[in-house]
């Protein structure tokens, strides 16, 4: 939150200690009026070190303070009240006769208007973030793995001053968009792909980076970003595509449109290496799980049941691999029936399974209902895919003290090893194989059972969310230098009494502090405008002669002290800023 600058007179103060240190305590010489905005003019006027000090005073408009009532002045007549009024405002104009330039400087109307105006965009957004970043979306719907993996990144994007947003392209206008909670920034609706790249400058930004979320999404990222060099496309792939297309031509057009990336990151090793016989990939990240939702909660309060959970997706996609989950279930059972066993089936993702009534429809689920429910109501997690590009239900499955039992699907070898922290067989393995050793390790291993779900647990603290959004971010501004190397500038002004050529290199220095950079601001006079000083936002010196070892040292070309700056031995590199073509300078010039 940026405050706005106020002149004090008579409110509450906060300060930091040291400056108290610095300035002293308020001047007894007061009876009373004037004492606080003599200290404001000691603190803006002090020159420590070499360095004019430039404290702000503002007014922190979003806190409120109670003044109950008034009791050192309502007892006094009004003549003697204005009398002290009237002493006060004597000595501080006779200490301060360059106050009333500062007075001039403020306009308090327009300082306090913000207080009276609904919040406007332009006040909670971002001012001069490092690079912006917006990722594109087709849905944000609660249940979705790879959609909560997107927030957290966005959620820390901004955290870290990074403005970073989430663009939700509508595939069916008339369907209402449900917002996704873990997102601490409201998505920006589109209605459509026409709607996406006729207005995305407008409200999202003009320039950054655009991350498809999907291969199915490139070409329209790619149609925004083609043919405007502000803008730079990423595809971040979060499952195999290409092989999970439910028709050939689907394939064909997704292995296509992952063509058109300008870079791309997956989140799995095995679809990095797949994806970089076709397209140029950046690198991969492992995502990990949402420690803060996933971890081992108190089995003993639910089912007493032994407890199976199993994943069951849209039927639309073949590698779901649903059937052969439900054939899993079917064999289960018989063997626990044949040997008189209890056990207690539950799914995700259906209502019901017509087929197999006995297994226990849970429909979808939110992350939090799934986390709550692994933690306290499963002993065994089972998901049937096919292909999974990174597997993550088996990864919070382990981090919840659940054992994954589960079909070769990739993504799962990613973090889990065969027979140390999981059961992971072959991929062609028949249902009834994976039931059997499903119910071996329920009813007749406690000990390999339980020394399973240890491991997992070791296994899972390694693979945290936080550790994978950092990898995703330092990747992608590494990949696309999106942050440059901050480096320690001085910057050398004539003087700072007008505008014109000073304000210009007052406005370089400034803009070199917002992109980083350790920017301090020497000034060989030290007449200096008051108005001109309230735009310095960096550190303002005058001991010019002294400036200490740098990366860049920055001169105006007509300086008369240039050959002297010139000469400055632990100066890494030297600039002459060249603001004027007028002739008197040329002589100057000539002489550097």
């Amino acid at each position: 939150h940026e405050y706005p600058e106020v002149m004090p007179t008579g409110f509450c103060f906060m300060m930091e200690r040291n400056l108290i240190d610095q300035i002293g305590t308020f001047d007894e010489g007061y009876v009373s009026y004037g004492e606080e905005t003599d200290f404001w003019m000691r603190t803006i006027t002090r020159i420590t070190n070499g360095e004019i000090s430039n404290w702000k005073a503002v007014l922190a408009d979003d806190t409120y303070l109670f003044h109950e009532r008034g009791s050192s002045f309502s007892v006094m007549p009004d003549e003697e009240h204005m009398g002290y009024r009237k002493a006060g405002a004597s000595r501080f104009h006779s200490i301060w006769p360059t106050f009333k330039q500062w007075n001039e400087t403020f306009d308090m109307t327009k300082t306090l208007q913000k207080l009276r105006s609904p919040i406007a965009h332009t006040l909670i957004k971002k001012e001069n973030p490092p690079y912006s970043v917006c990722f594109v979306v087709y849905s944000t719907e609660q249940g979705c793995g790879g959609m909560k993996v997107i927030a957290d990144i966005v959620n820390h994007l901004n955290e870290i001053g990074v403005e970073a947003k989430v663009a939700h392209i509508k595939r069916n206008p008339a369907l209402k968009s449900i917002p996704l909670s873990s997102l601490r920034s409201g998505s920006i609706i589109f209605e459509g792909v026409d709607d996406f790249l006729h207005n995305f400058k407008e409200r999202v930004f003009e320039s950054g980076v655009v991350v498809a979320a999907t291969g199915e999404l490139m070409p329209a990222v790619a149609a925004l970003t083609a043919q405007d060099p502000r803008l730079t496309s990423l595809h971040f792939s979060q499952s195999d595509d290409v092989s999970i297309s439910p028709t050939k031509e689907q394939s064909k057009r997704i292995a296509d449109a992952n063509k058109l990336a300008e870079y791309t990151i997956t989140n799995s090793k095995w679809t990095a290496e797949k994806m970089a016989k076709s397209v140029k990939v950046s690198g991969h990240i492992s995502v990990g799980y949402d420690d803060l939702l996933f971890y081992p909660r108190n089995r003993a309060d639910g089912d007493e049941r032994p407890t199976v959970l199993i994943s069951l997706g849209n039927t639309v996609y073949p590698f779901k691999g649903n059937d052969r989950g439900i054939d899993m279930c079917k064999a289960l059972r018989k063997l626990c029936k044949e040997n008189k066993k209890e056990i207690r089936i539950l799914a995700c993702g259906v209502d019901a399974v017509p087929s197999a009534s006995f297994i226990v429809g849970l429909g979808l689920l939110t992350q939090t209902r799934f986390a709550t429910l692994l933690g306290s109501e499963v002993d065994i997690y089972c998901d049937p895919t096919k292909n999974h590009s990174y597997g993550l239900p088996s990864l919070e499955a382990m981090a919840s003290g659940v054992v994954p039992v589960c079909w070769n699907n990739k993504g799962i070898n990613e973090y889990a090893t065969n027979e140390l922290d999981a059961i992971v067989l072959p991929n062609k393995t028949d249902a009834s194989v994976l039931a059997e050793r499903l119910y071996n390790l329920l009813f007749n291993e406690p000990k390999r059972y339980e020394g399973l779900r240890q491991e997992g647990l070791k296994t899972a603290a390694h693979f945290k969310r936080m550790k994978g959004v950092r990898q995703f971010v330092n990747l992608m501004e590494q990949t696309m230098n999106l942050r440059t190397e901050p480096k320690t500038i001085a910057i050398v002004t004539p003087h700072l009494r007008k505008y014109g050529g000073p304000t210009t290199i007052l406005s370089t220095a400034n803009m070199l502090k917002k992109s980083g950079h350790d920017v301090a601001l020497y000034t060989i006079y030290t007449d200096i405008s008051p108005d001109i000083q309230k735009q310095c936002e960096i550190p303002l010196r005058v001991d010019w002669k002294d400036i200490p070892a740098c990366d860049v040292l920055i001169v105006n070309s007509d300086n008369p002290h240039t050959k002297f700056f010139s000469e400055l031995a632990h100066i890494k590199k030297k600039v002459l800023l060249k603001l004027s073509h007028n002739k008197r300078f040329q002589s100057l010039e000539a002489m550097h």
